[in-house]
């Protein structure tokens, strides 16, 4: 136990200590028994806890720290990785142990000994770090900046999904000359040829995943049919992964969450907007833009489709992501019906828009047949698409006004268009 620092207690009663908390954590299984990840927690806990009942609370953080200074790198990596850690030691403005000795463990583990950490760790502590404050901005920048290849695109990856912030967060809060190190890096690193890359997703959410501000075909905050599936194909292959693109506020991030999950949407990032941009909706495509450039520096080993809708400023945003960029590979737009069921996107104007690569749509059978068509799913996944819509069309409540008939009538003109390609 030499470095641990326990103060006067005595060694039989360290050892009592920890034995007590490994063994409550782990359900009375010897140590032997356990992961190193899971040993490590059951070890800090009892550490931490034999400080606050065994040493005075002036230095209780120097001792925590002195055991941390002389833990190897395999120690460190689980000390790391440890659920008792972040919980009394990483948690923002809620550690045991104060800001102070927070600050100074970031240090130590990540400025100091960035090298001995593996992926693992470094997803552990950056995914508890703020990108609001400098020090935390400083940890992250040195973590992405010490990783590299595919363990970088894991990295990032898990930040987005970790629902604290994003990377995109991330570039609204860093310094230009930090973000310009950060992208020369990222730049630097190999990637796949352009047909073999993954695909990330971007998506809006209110009109495009389901019914919400401007579309009136089907019922309030009721999915599109097949659109959860048709997402699912786009990031099937490895690596690949959704976000949606919202103007939503940042306030309301953690209820669409939420919002998200009850709907029984697979755990995605949520990159959102701000309260300034809701005034118009060339605001809103200005913002969605900036981020969506964001997101491209941040992830140049993918390749991007977007799904929007004729309802907000999407198609404004689609044409300056193709003009801007080429890893965008397809646009589609889902058309909304207004509440006398008509189309907002007349005939002419659909065949303009597709004069520009951007594909207005109406039911996702006809996305995936696009989809087939550029080479970005393949013909089983149009197969499961088509056979998801005909089931939850079967299930969809009596509608008035002929709007059922109307979606029914959309599936089937998607239907024939299937036909010559699956």
């Amino acid at each position: 136990m030499q470095g641990v620092g326990w103060g006067n207690c005595g060694s039989r009663e360290r050892e009592a200590i920890i034995r007590r908390h490994v063994a409550h954590s782990c359900g009375g299984r010897r140590r032997g028994m356990m992961t190193p990840a899971k040993w490590a927690s059951s070890w800090t806990r009892g550490l931490i806890k034999g400080l606050s009942r065994h040493v005075p609370r002036s230095t209780r953080g120097g001792r925590l720290m002195e055991s941390v200074k002389a833990a190897d790198a395999p120690q460190l990596n689980a000390i790391a990785c440890s659920t008792a850690m972040r919980r009394y030691v990483l948690q923002v403005n809620r550690s045991m142990f104060g800001p102070r000795l927070r600050r100074e463990f970031l240090d130590v583990v990540v400025r100091e000994r960035v090298q001995e950490l593996n992926l693992e760790s470094k997803l552990a502590l950056a995914t508890n770090l703020s990108p609001k404050s400098a020090n935390d901005r400083a940890v992250l920048k040195t973590l992405l900046l010490s990783t590299s290849g595919h363990e970088l695109t894991c990295l990032k990856r898990g930040i987005d999904l970790s629902q604290r912030y994003t990377v995109v967060d991330c570039a609204r809060l860093f310094e230009p000359d930090d973000l310009e190190q950060i992208f020369d890096h990222i730049s630097k690193q190999e990637t796949a040829p352009e047909d073999e890359r993954p695909i990330l997703a971007i998506s809006d959410i209110d009109d495009t995943l389901y019914a919400s501000i401007h579309d009136r075909s089907f019922p309030a905050r009721v999915l599109y049919p097949g659109m959860t599936t048709f997402l699912r194909a786009l990031a099937q292959r490895p690596g690949g992964g959704v976000v949606f693109l919202t103007a939503r506020p940042r306030a309301v991030t953690l209820f669409t969450h939420k919002q998200l999950e009850r709907m029984g949407v697979e755990t995605s990032t949520v990159v959102s907007g701000s309260f300034f941009h809701l005034a118009s909706h060339a605001q809103m495509a200005a913002l969605k833009f900036e981020s969506f450039t964001s997101l491209e520096k941040f992830y140049p080993e993918f390749r991007f489709v977007f799904v929007g809708d004729s309802g907000q400023g999407d198609v404004r945003l689609a044409e300056m992501m193709l003009k801007s960029s080429s890893h965008v590979k397809l646009v589609l737009i889902h058309d909304v019906v207004s509440k006398q069921n008509v189309y907002k996107t007349p005939a002419d104007k659909r065949a303009q828009l597709r004069s520009s690569a951007i594909l207005v749509f109406d039911s996702y059978l006809e996305a995936a047949v696009e989809s087939l068509k550029a080479g970005l799913i393949d013909r089983s996944s149009v197969v499961e698409i088509q056979e998801v819509i005909q089931h939850e069309l079967a299930r969809c409540k009596p509608m008035k006004d002929g709007f059922l008939e109307a979606r029914l009538q959309e599936f089937d003109r998607a239907k024939q268009l299937a036909k010559d390609y699956v």
